[in-house]
């Protein structure tokens, strides 16, 4: 699965930096963490994050930038994200069928069925 690239600014492109951050953040720099941080989480603008860092705008841009791409390239050596969506997608697969089979009148135990779901949201976490 790809990762949005086209417009920086839209919802799902920050949805995939902070999923990559999530799980690669601790390898970027210190700085890189930090103006990160400030941009997807603290939800500051560049302009603002320039004047509170005593630096210009494009440096602001710059050091997020190369967080950006340090993030994409990790992923796109290691896949983990990758991996963590397919498997949510086949989580969701397995608790639709269990939902059918379990309302179709199938002689399962409902304790069975709880604790197969029980373990399926474990995964998801």
């Amino acid at each position: 699965m790809g990762f949005m690239s086209n417009t920086k600014r839209d919802a799902q492109y920050r949805a995939d930096m902070a999923l990559l951050y999530d799980f690669y953040g601790e390898l970027l720099t210190e700085k890189q963490r930090d103006f990160f941080a400030l941009h997807y989480s603290d939800d500051l603008s560049l302009s603002e994050i320039a004047e509170n860092e005593g630096m210009t705008r494009q440096g602001a841009r710059d050091f997020i930038s190369r967080g950006e791409q340090a993030l994409l390239e990790i992923e796109r050596k290691l896949g983990l994200v990758s991996r963590h969506r397919d498997n949510l997608r086949l989580i969701e697969e397995i608790e639709e069928q269990l939902r059918a089979m379990s309302d179709g009148g199938e002689p399962y135990a409902s304790e069975d069925m709880g604790d197969i779901f029980a373990k399926l949201a474990k995964l998801k976490e």
